[in-house]
C-alpha cells in the first residue's frame, strides 16, 4: 500500500515519512501526573524531529486528540500520516510504567512496541531517559516496515524514496553482491531526482564498504568516490544529520581525523540520538591518541544503539580503544562480544589475541590465532595497515602486531 498523503498544505515530500505523536494517556488515576505523560510525548515529537528520514507534525495538531476517543485510522487519515504513536503513562508509589506502540496506520498493524519501567528518583531524569529509548527505537522500526512495503512493490514501479528502501535493505546484508545491488538502487533514485541527499549519502556508504571490507580492486579509488558523494550529500542537505556522518567515515578512513572529528560533531549535534555519529567521533579520537574519550563516545554509540548492524565494528573499535588505554580485559572482553555477533570479524579476533599475548595468556592467545587463521588462512598483519593509526597510536599498532608474534604468527 502507499503512504498516506502529507496533511493539508504540506509539500507532497516522499522523501520522508509522516508520523503523528499522540499525547501519552495518564492511567496513574491522578491528573497531576498529565504534565509527566504530555512531557514525554513532547519529547518524542522534538526527538523524532531531528530524523530527516521523518516529518513530524505538530503538537498542536497531534494534541488535538487527548481525551478524545478517535480510532487511529481515523487520526491518521485526518492529520495525513502513515504512522501513529500512542502510549500510556501508569505512576504507582515511586515507580513509573511507561508502555509506548507505533502503529502503521494503513493496515493497523503493530510495528513496534515496548515497555519501560523505572524508579522516580528524578522524574526528568527519568523523563529524558524514556524518551530517548523509545526516539531511539522508532526510525529503524519505521524503517523496517518502509523495507517491508517496498518488498512488495513491483521493480518497474519504484520511485526514488522505494529505491532508497531498497538499497538501504540489499546494503545491511553486508555481502559484496548485495553491495552492488544497493549501489544500482541508489544511482537510480539519484537518476529520478539528482538533488535527493539521503540517495547520494547511500551511494558514498556503499563505496565506503567496497574499500572498507576489501571489496574493492582499486580500494583508494572507492575511497575517494566514498567522500565526493558524501561531500555532496551534505552540499544537497547541510541539516542532515545520516550525511555528515558518512562525510566523517569517509575522512576518517582517509586519515583525516580533524576533519572526521568535526563532521562527525556536526552530525551528533543536528541528532543527537545518531549512534554512528558518536562511534565516527569516538573512533577519530581514538587513532588521534585520546583513547579514554574514545572510549566514552564509542559507549554512547553502543547505549544509544544496542542492536545497530554495525554492532561487531562498535565494539571491536571500543576493543582497541581499551587495548590501547591499557586496559587488557576490557579489550579482550569487547573483542569477544563483537566475535559473537560476526564469526569472522578478523579485527575483533587480532585485539583478542593481542590482549591475551600482553597478559602473559599464551595459550589462549595460540589457540585464537589458530581459529583466526582457520578462517583466513592468508592472513598478515598487513589488515591493520589500512586502519588510520598516527603518529599518537602507532606504537599501539606495533603492539597488536607484537602480540600476534607472541602467539606464533610467522
Amino acid at each position: 500500500p502507499a503512504a498516506a498523503a502529507p496533511p493539508a498544505g504540506a509539500p507532497d515530500d516522499r522523501r520522508a515519512v509522516w508520523i503523528a505523536v499522540l499525547p501519552f494517556d495518564n492511567l496513574s488515576g491522578d491528573p497531576d501526573q498529565d504534565y509527566f505523560a504530555d512531557g514525554i510525548a513532547e519529547d518524542v515529537i522534538t526527538g523524532l524531529s531531528a530524523f530527516r528520514s521523518l516529518r513530524v507534525i505538530a503538537r498542536t495538531s497531534s494534541f488535538r486528540y487527548k481525551d478524545i476517543d478517535v480510532a487511529i485510522p481515523d487520526i491518521a487519515d485526518e492529520l495525513g500520516v502513515r504512522f501513529v504513536l500512542e502510549g500510556s503513562v501508569r505512576k504507582a508509589g515511586d515507580r513509573v510504567r511507561v508502555t509506548a506502540q507505533l502503529i502503521d496506520a494503513i493496515d493497523q498493524h503493530h510495528v513496534w512496541a515496548d515497555r519501560y519501567d523505572a524508579e522516580l528518583v528524578d522524574i526528568f531524569d527519568v523523563q529524558d531517559q524514556i524518551t530517548r529509548s523509545i526516539v531511539i527505537a522508532v526510525d529503524p522500526a519505521i524503517r523496517a516496515a518502509e523495507v517491508e512495503r517496498v518488498s512488495r512493490v513491483r521493480p518497474d514501479n519504484l520511485d526514488a524514496w522505494d529505491h532508497i528502501q531498497r538499497g538501504t535493505m540489499e546494503m545491511h546484508k553486508g555481502k559484496r553482491d548485495a553491495n552492488v545491488e544497493a549501489r544500482r538502487h541508489f544511482r537510480a533514485a539519484i537518476d529520478l531526482d539528482p538533488g535527493y541527499s539521503e540517495a547520494h549519502a547511500g551511494l558514498a556508504w556503499t563505496y565506503f564498504w567496497d574499500d572498507f571490507l576489501y571489496w574493492s580492486d582499486d580500494a583508494p579509488a572507492s575511497l575517494e568516490l566514498a567522500y565526493e558523494e558524501a561531500k555532496r550529500a551534505v552540499d544537497l542537505d547541510k541539516l542532515d544529520a545520516a550525511s555528515h556522518s558518512v562525510l566523517a567515515a569517509a575522512n576518517l578512513w582517509m586519515g583525516r581525523l580533524d576533519a572526521a572529528q568535526r563532521a562527525a560533531e556536526q552530525a551528533i549535534q543536528l541528532n543527537p540520538s545518531l549512534s554512528v555519529g558518536y562511534f565516527a567521533k569516538g573512533v577519530a579520537l581514538k587513532y588521534a591518541g585520546h583513547a579514554e574519550e574514545g572510549i566514552e563516545m564509542i559507549s554512547q554509540a553502543i547505549a544509544l544503539s544496542p542492536r545497530d548492524s554495525l554492532l561487531n565494528w562498535f565494539y571491536g573499535a571500543r576493543a582497541i580503544g581499551h587495548f590501547m588505554a591499557g586496559q587488557l580485559e576490557e579489550a579482550a572482553e569487547d573483542a569477544r562480544a563483537g566475535i559473537r555477533i560476526r564469526y569472522g570479524y578478523l579485527l575483533g579476533r587480532v585485539v583478542l589475541i593481542a590482549a591475551l599475548a600482553e597478559m602473559g595468556r599464551l595459550d589462549e592467545a595460540r589457540t585464537e590465532l589458530q581459529v583466526l587463521l582457520n578462517i583466513r588462512p592468508d592472513f598478515t598483519p598487513t589488515l591493520l595497515d589500512t586502519y588510520p593509526f598516527t603518529d599518537a597510536t602507532n606504537h599501539d599498532r606495533e603492539r597488536l602486531i607484537a602480540g600476534l608474534r607472541v602467539a606464533g604468527l610467522l
